[in-house]
This record gives structure tokens, sequence and C-alpha cells, in this order.
């Protein structure tokens, strides 16, 4: 049944109340603010409940206005839960660096040039549904939410308003966001491994590639024969260690690909002194000094790898990355948990580490209605998941579609050889049938274009140089080129067999050396999807 003490009830007044088409919405400024029973009804399946934010809201105080919605139906019965953030948001933090550098050139004459406030609902950091209350579903109280955000977003003279990383799973239950004219694009996804093997070894032989395999054993061998050898403390309190992990974790931080929250010291201090059951504390030593470090939280069976800090004058040499994520899947294991799960970013090693995505969503909206309609054209191209080129080939190689398959820059690689090959034979037969042409101007080759071969050729040039392009968009020049040098064999062996030309010995030899060649170049690419 709902909750039925309202929060009328409870010890302060709410900032505002809001009227809404089918009930009300009450806004609070802190979390304490609303009564227990609320929050343990609308976050009990979620290690995200009052302790969780009321940890953040009172340790990441710079920059955030935190705020919390409790939704009413008619009767006046709680129905949800929803906590807000209000921040000024840098809307091209989570696009390519392309653009980001177009957006910083700007600024420099506009400083607030792609800066807006924003009101989100949702987590400071990961994903988050709505906190509903039973019997409400979050199908049920979705128009509601929606309403209540534009509104309080009106009243505060919020421009902007986003659903922060709402699980994908709900997309259907969320569908009244789209329309009351929200845009939904796809956020950076935090990522789990489910762990239903029994030791590290037996995940790297049945869910990781040969290849992958075989260089993440490489790197802890080399590793596990460096001197001292690394050494792992598992603490329920950071007080003793803060001094030595905290550092860790602003190296890490600060060189982050996308520019959001950063931490303060007292958020990790405060979670073990408040929470000590959940939250757990990873820090790796050498010769007695710490060189990497882990704040995970466990909840319901699952490891949740939240932050992690890392020594950069040693963490390429020694690995700690993967140093690291085996060290946390054995202790899942030893202590019977069945799921590991890590927040977004690093996508590369993660997604060759066979870690699956939990695809979430954004849902924004702008209350100027030119704005918003803007926004609905242009927000897919600032999606924060098209912004990091590993999740971008993730979620494009997903599919198995003929055009997925033909996007395939290697493939493209091979398909542009065959294309230049077809041009230079359609071109050679184009000028022989022309050759007995004659023409003031046949000393160019312009008779050539009396045949229809030469218009083939043409085409197929044409189709080169677009393939070509696609290819350099994707593989490096210094990849791609060597690899396009395989026309260098397959023009004179088309010749050869249809054209009739001859190919003397000292040609074949270099048709051969041609050939040793590409194998020795293309070998170290073949696999390189599957490297670490």
């Amino acid at each position: 049944m709902s909750v039925v003490a309202s929060p009328l009830h409870g010890r302060t007044e709410p900032l505002a109340t809001i009227s809404l088409s089918s009930g009300s919405a009450l806004v609070y400024a802190n979390a304490s603010d609303v009564a227990p029973e609320i929050w343990r009804a609308a976050f009990a399946d979620s290690h995200k409940d009052f302790e969780y934010y009321r940890l953040i809201e009172e340790t990441m105080t710079t920059g955030f206005d935190y705020r919390y919605l409790v939704l009413l139906n008619r009767q006046q019965d709680v129905i949800a839960l929803q906590p807000l953030i209000n921040v000024d948001q840098d809307l091209a933090a989570t696009t390519r660096s392309t653009i980001t550098r177009g957006v910083n050139f700007v600024r420099k004459l506009w400083p607030r040039f792609f800066r807006s406030r924003m009101l989100l609902a949702g987590c400071l950091v990961g994903d988050a549904a709505p906190g509903v209350i039973p019997p409400a579903s979050v199908k049920d109280i979705a128009g509601m939410l929606a309403e209540a955000l534009t509104t309080y977003a009106r009243q505060e003279s919020i421009p902007l308003v986003s659903g922060k990383d709402f699980p994908h799973a709900l997309r259907r239950d969320l569908a009244p966001f789209i329309a009351a004219n929200y845009t939904r694009l796809p956020s950076f996804a935090p990522l789990m491994l489910d762990l239903n093997f029994t030791t590290f070894d037996e995940y790297m032989e049945k869910r990781l590639s040969r290849t992958t395999r075989k260089g993440l054993r490489r790197k802890l061998r080399k590793t596990e024969a460096a001197s001292p050898p690394i050494t792992l403390e598992v603490l329920t309190d950071c007080s003793a260690v803060i001094d030595e992990i905290y550092p860790l974790y602003l190296q890490v931080a600060k060189r982050a690909p996308v520019e959001f929250e950063v931490f303060s010291r007292e958020y990790f201090l405060e979670a073990g002194k408040r929470t000590q059951d959940r939250h757990r504390y990873f820090v790796w030593r050498r010769g007695g000094k710490a060189i990497a470090f882990s704040f995970c939280t466990l909840w319901n069976g699952a490891l949740y790898d939240n932050d992690i800090g890392l020594d950069y004058d040693v963490a390429h040499k020694l690995n700690l990355y993967y140093v690291t994520f085996r060290d946390l899947i054995e202790w899942a294991l030893q202590n019977g948990l069945k799921e590991y799960h890590c927040a977004p970013f690093n996508y590369d090693p993660k997604l060759h580490l066979r870690l699956q995505p939990i695809d979430v969503d954004l849902y924004v909206r702008h209350r100027s209605t030119i704005i918003n309609a803007f926004i609905k054209w242009i927000g897919p191209w600032f999606a924060p998941a098209r912004s990091d080129p590993a999740l971008r080939r993730y979620y494009e190689g997903d599919s198995m579609s003929p055009l997925k398959i033909f996007g395939n820059p290697w493939l493209q690689i091979a398909l542009n050889a065959l294309i230049v090959t077809a041009s230079e034979l359609f071109l050679k037969i184009g000028a022989r049938n022309t050759a007995h042409l004659t023409h003031p101007l046949s000393w160019t080759g312009f008779t050539g274009l009396a045949s229809i071969w030469t218009w083939l050729g043409i085409v197929c040039v044409i189709l080169s140089l677009v393939s070509w392009l696609y290819v350099l968009r994707q593989v490096p020049l210094s990849i791609a080129f060597p690899l396009s040098n395989v026309v260098h064999v397959l023009v004179p062996l088309s010749c050869w067999i249809l054209l009739g030309e001859l190919i003397s010995p000292r040609r074949w030899c270099g048709i051969a050396l041609v050939l040793v060649g590409l194998i020795i170049v293309a070998k170290p690419f073949a696999h390189i999807e599957e490297k670490l």
C-alpha cells in the first residue's frame, strides 16, 4: 500500500508546492526534511538511499544545490520521491574533442557559450531510477514527474531540465517524458560482469578472447615478477589512510577525458564512518607505499567499484589497472558475490575484458520551444554515448546487419583494394579499346572517354575515394596505408589472369616480396581490436 504519512506533517515546511494535473508535488531543501518512511519505501531496493543522498548532500557542497521532489496523488498519498540537483552545467562536457575545441574557441569571446543552469533529476554519479512507492509504478508517476520538473524549473527560472541516467529498461514506462517534449539521449553506460565462475583463471578461459587472455596474463606475470611485491589491504574505514589514497584518486579524476564532479576528501571519510557494513576501501601497496586505491560498495550480492586511484609514476609499468581488476574479482568470488559493477569511462579495456554496458538514458528539455526544437535536432550529435570511441564502436558493432558489417573499417580496406584494382583494369581496357581513334587531343588520352569501360573505371575511382575517406576516419593512416599496398599484388595478378599480360620472373619475385612485407606488417594489426 502507498505511504499515507504525508510529509506535510513532517519537521520542515516544503520550499515549494506545485499543483499538477493529476496531483501535486512538494519540494524540500534537505534529505532529512523528507520523512524517513518515505525514503525507506521509495529506495528500499537500492543502495542509493537516504544515507547515500545525505552523504552526497553534506560532502559535495561546491557547485551543487540539492532538492527533493515528493509526488502526491489526488488523494494526497505519497507515491514517489525524486532527488534533484541544480547545477551550472557545461553542455560540452560530454562531447567529442573536435566539438569541444570549437566550443572552447567561441568561449574566448563568449565565456557562457554552451553553459546553462540545469535541473537534474537523478543521482550526482551513476544511474538511478525514480524512487517509486508501491503500489505505484514508474509508468504511473512518469507523466507527473515530467510535469513537475518542467513546472519547478519555470518557477526557479532554470532553462534546462534533464532526467539523468535513467535505466534503459524503463524506456517504455518513461514514454510520458517523450510526450512532454523531452529528448531522449543515450548516456555514459556503467558496466557489469556476472560472476558465474569460480576463479579468475576460469573467467579468463571462458570469457576472454585468446589474444586478450594472452595479453592479460603477460601483464600480470610482469607485475608479479616485480620487486618489491604488491600487497592488498581491505578496510571499512579510511581515516588512517585518507592522506595516502585521496591524492591517488585525484590523479585519476584529473586525467578523466570528461570533466565531471570530483569527490571531496570528506566524501570518502564519511562514507566509511556512516555505513561501514556497506563500503570497502581496497588499498594496494608496494614497499609500504600506497600505489592504488578503489572505493567500493557492497549491495545485494554485488560489488560496485565506484572510484579508483592510481599512482601514475608506476601505474603503466606495473599494469595497476589490471592488477586491481583481478584482485577485486577474486575478492568478490571469495566473498560469494554474484556481480561486479563499475563506473563509466575507460571503456576500451573494460570492453575487451568483456564487461557489459548497462544502457542508461538522459531525458532533456529546454523551456524555450524554439531552443527545445533545436535540441531535438542537434541533441543526438552531443549524446554522451557518442563521445567515447570505444563505446561508439561497441554499439555500432552490436548489430550484425549487412549495413553494420559493411561499415567495418577492416573490411573497407579490403574492398578499397578490390575497387582500386577494378578501376585500373577498367581504365586499361577503355584505353586499349579506344587506342585506334584519331583526334587532335588523342595524345592526352581524352579519346578514352568514348569507352564505357573508362567510365566504369572513373566510377570505381570515385567509390575508392569515398571508401578510403571512411577508412581514414576509423583507422590510423600509419596502419591503413601499409595494408592498402595489397593493390601492388592484386593489380599485376589481375592483369596476368584477365588481360593476358606477361609477368617476368623478376616481377614474380617482387610480388612475392610485397606479399611477405604485407604479412609482416599486417600480423600485429590482425588482432588490433583484441589488444588490451
